[in-house]
C-alpha cells in the first residue's frame, strides 16, 4: 500500500508531448508575455488604475464599516446597500472614493475629453435615487413620428395662410404646439425617458469649488441622481463649462425644486436674477435646442419661474378658521 505521502504517478498520462502546458502557439504567446512584462512599470502605474482604486476604496470603506459597528452596544439595523451605477468607469467617481480623491484624479478643469471623454461623472449610491428602466431607442422611434406629423402640419398651416402675419400662423399653430408637448410628455412616462437636469455654468476659476460641492451633494444623496461636467475640449478655452445636476423626473416638479433649493442653500446660485434652466433628457434626445422648428421652450423649467411660485405659495395666507374657501360652495 502506498504511504499517505506518496504522489499519484503520471506515467502513461503526461508526457513531453502533452498539451498540458497548452500547444506550442499557447506556450509561445505566454512566453512572450512573460519577456514582453516589466514589473517595474506595472507597479508604477497600478495605482492610477479604476480597478485599483476601487478595490482600495471597497476596502476602506469595509473597514470603517466594521470599526463602526465594533463601538456600537446594540445590534445595528440592517444597512442601506450602496450601488454606484458607474462603478468601473475611469471617467466617474468609485464607491469608497473620497471626493479630493476623486477630483484629484480627475480635475474639472484639465481633464481633457481625449484622455476621458466628455463627462466626468458622479453618481448617487443611494437605491431610492435610482431611475427605472428607460426605453431610449423606442421613445426615439416615437418621438420622431411625433415631430414628422408636427412638421406636416406647420407645413399645411403655412400654405393655407401664405402671406399672412407670422403672429397669425403662430397663433393658428399653438393648438398643434400644445399637442406636440403633451404627446412628448406622455411618451417620456411611456418609455421611462424621465430623467433631466439642471444646468450650471460656472467659470473656469470657480469651476473646481462649484464641482466639488456638487459632487459632495450627490454622493450624500442631498441632490439627485447624478451629476456631470463638461471636460476641455482641446481647443481655445471657453469662459465657462457645463455642470448638469440630474434628477430621475422632471415630471416630478416637488423633487425638481428640492434639489433647486439645495443648489441655492449650497451657495450655487450667484445670480438669482438670471437664474439657471433645467432640461429633460427627452428632448435632449430628440434634438430639441435653442430656436428649434417646433417652437418649443428647450427648458422645462427656470429656477426664477420656479422659485417665485414657490415663495407665492408659502406666503399665501391660510383661510381663517369658519371662513370659506374660494372652492367653498
Amino acid at each position: 500500500m502506498e504511504g499517505e505521502g506518496d504522489m499519484v504517478s503520471g506515467d502513461g498520462w503526461i508526457s513531453d508531448d502533452s498539451s498540458f502546458y497548452g500547444g506550442e502557439l499557447e506556450q509561445d504567446r505566454l512566453e512572450q508575455r512573460s519577456a514582453d512584462f516589466n514589473p517595474a512599470e506595472y507597479w508604477a502605474t497600478h495605482g492610477t488604475l479604476v480597478n485599483t482604486i476601487a478595490a482600495k476604496a471597497r476596502s476602506n470603506l469595509q473597514l470603517s464599516t466594521l470599526s463602526t459597528l465594533s463601538t456600537l452596544s446594540t445590534p445595528p439595523v440592517a444597512s442601506v446597500k450602496l450601488h454606484n451605477t458607474y462603478e468601473g468607469r475611469p471617467s466617474a467617481w468609485q464607491p469608497g472614493e473620497s471626493i479630493a480623491d476623486f477630483t484629484n484624479r480627475l480635475p474639472p478643469v484639465t481633464s481633457r475629453i481625449a484622455d476621458v471623454g466628455p463627462w466626468i461623472w458622479v453618481a448617487n449610491p443611494y437605491p431610492d435615487a435610482h431611475s427605472g428602466v428607460e426605453r431610449t431607442e423606442r421613445f426615439k422611434e416615437a418621438g420622431e413620428e411625433l415631430l414628422r406629423t408636427y412638421r406636416a402640419a406647420k407645413s399645411q398651416v403655412e400654405a393655407e395662410n401664405f402671406g399672412n402675419a407670422k403672429s397669425i400662423i403662430a397663433r393658428k399653430l399653438a393648438p398643434n404646439q400644445k399637442l406636440l408637448k403633451e404627446q412628448i410628455e406622455e411618451l417620456s412616462r411611456s418609455t421611462g425617458v424621465l430623467s433631466g437636469k439642471w444646468m450650471l455654468f460656472p467659470s473656469l476659476k470657480e469651476l473646481p469649488r462649484v464641482w466639488r460641492l456638487i459632487a459632495e451633494g450627490v454622493v450624500e444623496n442631498r441632490l439627485g441622481i447624478a451629476a456631470k461636467v463638461s471636460t476641455d475640449k482641446g481647443g481655445p478655452d471657453a469662459a465657462s463649462r457645463l455642470v448638469c445636476v440630474c434628477t430621475k423626473d422632471f415630471t416630478d416638479a416637488d423633487d425638481v425644486l428640492r434639489v433647486l433649493e439645495e443648489i441655492v442653500r449650497m451657495g450655487l446660485l450667484e445670480e438669482p436674477s438670471r437664474g439657471i434652466y433645467y432640461k429633460c433628457d427627452a428632448y435632449t434626445l430628440l434634438d430639441i435646442y435653442k430656436d428649434n422648428e417646433y417652437d418649443l421652450r428647450p427648458s422645462v423649467y427656470s429656477s426664477k419661474e420656479m422659485l417665485d411660485k414657490s415663495k407665492k405659495t408659502q406666503s399665501k395666507p391660510l383661510p381663517q378658521e369658519g371662513q370659506a374657501t374660494p372652492d367653498a360652495s
